[in-house]
């Protein structure tokens, strides 16, 4: 779990910092004129699936303030979680996709062992029975 936590913060990272670096601005010595780069597939992407998400949830906050019981706010804000982690999930996909095709093969299986770990059901806890300290037995 903490593998998988790890190289999520990491490539959610990574990924902030693709997307703010879609369109950089470069000054050209010579004419000290700035001009815009275009962005990679990869960024144009990323940017898609974040522009897509951003539009569905002014849908979603919309709703939300509109609702009218507690029952159907409740319903709405599970579907903006269900928004972000399906957005998080996509933009993983489009990371192993671009590592995969540029021959890191190993970060790509493990992006996608923590997808894969994300979709997973949740495991049954097993309880553990604890017995209670004893009360005259005081640990320093």
């Amino acid at each position: 779990m903490r593998k998988f936590v790890i190289i999520t913060g990491c490539l959610m990272l990574l990924v902030a910092g693709m997307v703010l670096a879609t369109e950089s601005t470069e000054i050209s010595a010579d004419a000290g004129l700035a001009r815009r780069t275009p962005m990679s597939m990869r960024a144009a992407e990323v940017r898609l699936v974040l522009d897509t998400q951003r539009s569905t949830l002014a849908v979603l906050e919309e709703e939300y303030r509109s609702a009218l019981d507690e029952a159907t706010a409740l319903e709405i804000q599970k579907r903006m979680e269900k928004l972000a982690r399906n957005t998080e999930l996509q933009i993983l996909g489009i990371q192993a996709d671009y590592l995969r095709a540029t021959g890191r093969v190993k970060e790509a299986e493990a992006i996608e062992e923590a997808v894969k770990e994300m979709q997973a059901p949740p495991r049954k806890r097993i309880p553990v029975e604890r017995s209670r300290p004893d009360a005259d037995r005081v640990v320093r």
